[in-house]
């Protein structure tokens, strides 16, 4: 994503830093991932948990 922090990441989950609150969380159980489709492109949707801080970034193939 483009402005959540990747912290720590192995095969099984991520630890990801959220921009807004600075608080660390891990992936994919602590946050909500959300997809949309635009004209052509897909972008995907993450939340932060604790503070709804929302970003989004386009699908690439």
């Amino acid at each position: 994503m483009t402005n959540f922090k990747l912290i720590a990441d192995n095969t099984k989950s991520a630890q990801l830093e959220c921009p807004c609150c600075f608080i660390r969380f891990i992936a994919p159980s602590g946050y909500s991932l959300e997809y949309k489709k635009i004209d052509d492109n897909i972008f995907v949707y993450i939340t932060c948990p604790f503070c709804k801080f929302q970003d989004s970034v386009i699908m690439e193939d």
